[in-house]
């Protein structure tokens, strides 16, 4: 939850100053716990999206490589409670992908 939030406060801290480092250290955090308790699912699926994405999530290429990883995490969490993609992506972005 700490990567999600860390996306989330950089995403928010490029347009409201103040935060970028507070997040920034945050979601270095949540990455090496990732690294090292994540499945390999998750873990491919971030490295996936600061390969191809940046860590941004500016562009719509961005963000379903952002919602790739919110899927994932949701579906180790929660393998009974499939959630639509466009329901998702709504939350998330406030737009349908």
């Amino acid at each position: 939850m700490d990567f999600v939030r860390g996306c989330a406060g950089l995403a928010v801290s490029q347009t409201v100053s103040g935060k970028l480092v507070e997040y920034t250290i945050l979601l270095a955090d949540a990455k090496a716990r990732i690294t090292i308790y994540g499945s390999k699912e998750i873990v491919a699926a971030i490295a996936n999206f600061f390969r191809k994405g940046e860590g941004k999530l500016q562009t719509p290429e961005q963000r379903k490589l952002y919602l790739a990883i919110c899927e994932q995490m949701r579906q180790e969490g929660l393998p009974n409670e499939v959630a639509k993609q466009a329901d998702i992506a709504q939350l998330l972005f406030g737009q349908d992908l």
